[in-house]
This record gives structure tokens, C-alpha cells and sequence, in this order.
């Protein structure tokens, strides 16, 4: 008679630990194509590819009238650079993004010195701004595409060391870039602008408060008090990557907190 029961405890019990192997294993793929040019080469060739123009994602429309970001394989822009009479060596400068549920490799591309008119006609999508996409994409896909953003900034703003001048060289994942002089390393630091967090409304107000299990209402003093480990692990559970200062993330609370409170019941500004 029991035998059922355990079966079916024992089942939903595994559940949690199949997808954290599954995390697991997936973070190992991608460790391993950050530390090893020719599987990532290997991986780019399979992979999932979004493109940008000038920092701004590619969207497509969907049958539904909704809006997805546009991901190609790597023949598919290969084919887009030759028609648009581009080398096709600029696939090489595709940004290693992580790895999708069915460990598929994703990646991200600039085709800023292409003209723009001309890649949206052959992709039969939209470069819009990014703080526009996101009211035009799910939760799931605004960090993927703000993350792509952010990587190819940084390694336009990176090509240089900062202590020589000397020109720096990225791995093939993207993932590190290295001073041709001195040999150091650098690694990307992806900042995001609290009033892009505000303006865009990747998070609805009850999102932010249950995650940082907030009170209705804090005084300044009770928001200073909040461990910056905490905030920030907040923030990763909502599957969002970022470097931060303290002070932003308190700016980022205090205003939810004035929203929610009444006329004269806010936090006020700290000393």
C-alpha cells in the first residue's frame, strides 16, 4: 500500500536536485567554452546569435504580434554579412551571453558598421532602443538582451589598457581581454543604471518588495541598516546580474518604499 506513496515522494523530491544538476552542468559548459578557444569556436558555429546595431537589440514580430528578440546561427549571419557585402570574419567578434536550457550556446553581435536600414530589411526585424524593448519583451528575455548589451559596450570601451595604452586582445568567448604589453587581464564589469531599472519597469513594485521582503513602510535609518550581501541577493533571484554601489541599491528601495507609503509617511533622506 505504501509502495505508491514512497514512489511518488521519492520522484518529487528529486525534482530540485535534477535542476540544480541541470544549472550545474549547463555553468560547466560555459566555464569551459570561456577557457577554451576552439570549443568556443566549436560552440559559435551551433549557437544561437542576437544581433545589435549601435548597442540596440534586433526584434522581430512574432505571429502573435508580440516581439521576440531575432537570434540567427552562425550560416544564417555569415549569408547576412555576404549579402550586405561585409567579411565574414566579423562573425569571430560574437560575445559568448551563457547557455540556454537545452545547452545551446548563445551569443551576441554588433553590426554597427553595416548600414541599419539595410540589416533590418534582410532580417526583416527592428533595431529599437533597449530601454524601449523592454516593454516589448517578457522577463525572460530583457536581461538576456540588456547582458548583451552591456558586454559589447564593455569591449568597446575596453580596447585599450587602462595603465599602458597598449591595445588589448579579447578571448574567444569574449570573456576576459588581455594588454598586449604587460599581459594583464581584465574582465568585464557589467554596471546597470539604476534609473534604467525605474524607467523601464523591468520589476513591478510588489516584485522588488517581495524580494527584498521589505515592510510597507521604512524609515531612512531601517534601509541604511540592510546588509548590501542581502540586496544583492535579491537582486539574483530575480535573475538579474549586476555590479552595483551600496548607495544605489538603497536609492532603488527608498523610492519603492516612498511609492508605497502614504503623503508624509515616506522614508526621509539620510544625513
Amino acid at each position: 500500500m505504501l509502495n505508491p506513496l514512497r514512489i511518488l515522494l521519492s520522484a518529487t523530491k528529486s525534482l530540485p536536485t535534477r535542476r540544480c544538476s541541470g544549472y550545474v552542468s549547463r555553468m560547466r559548459y560555459v566555464n569551459g567554452l570561456k577557457e577554451d578557444d576552439s570549443l568556443c569556436d566549436a560552440a559559435l558555429q551551433s549557437g544561437r546569435i542576437l544581433l545589435f546595431h549601435r548597442l540596440s537589440p534586433l526584434l522581430q514580430r512574432t505571429e502573435r504580434g508580440t516581439f521576440r528578440p531575432a537570434a540567427f546561427n552562425s550560416s544564417d549571419v555569415q549569408l547576412i554579412l555576404e549579402r550586405l557585402g561585409s567579411d565574414r570574419s566579423l562573425l569571430k567578434e560574437a560575445v559568448l551571453l551563457g547557455c540556454s536550457e537545452q545547452n545551446q550556446a548563445e551569443f551576441c553581435l554588433d553590426l554597427g558598421e553595416l548600414d541599419q536600414a539595410a540589416v533590418e530589411e534582410e532580417c526583416e526585424g527592428n533595431f529599437v532602443d533597449l530601454r524601449k524593448s523592454f516593454f516589448l519583451l517578457t522577463g525572460a528575455e530583457a536581461p538576456l538582451v540588456s547582458k548583451g548589451q552591456a558586454l559589447l559596450r564593455w569591449h568597446q570601451t575596453s580596447r585599450f589598457c587602462s595603465a599602458t595604452g597598449q591595445p588589448t586582445h579579447r578571448n574567444q568567448a569574449g570573456s576576459q581581454r588581455v594588454c598586449s604589453s604587460t599581459g594583464t587581464i581584465y574582465y568585464p564589469k557589467l554596471n546597470v543604471d539604476v534609473t534604467e531599472l525605474e524607467d523601464a519597469r523591468w520589476f513591478s513594485l510588489e516584485e522588488i518588495d517581495s524580494a527584498l521582503q521589505l515592510p510597507a513602510c521604512l524609515s531612512a535609518e531601517h534601509v541604511s541598516e540592510l546588509g548590501s550581501s542581502s540586496i544583492m541577493s535579491a537582486f539574483m533571484d530575480l535573475n538579474l546580474r549586476f555590479t552595483t554601489e551600496r548607495r544605489d541599491l538603497r536609492t532603488l528601495v527608498r523610492t519603492a518604499a516612498q511609492r508605497e507609503c502614504p503623503m508624509g509617511d515616506g522614508p526621509t533622506e539620510p544625513t
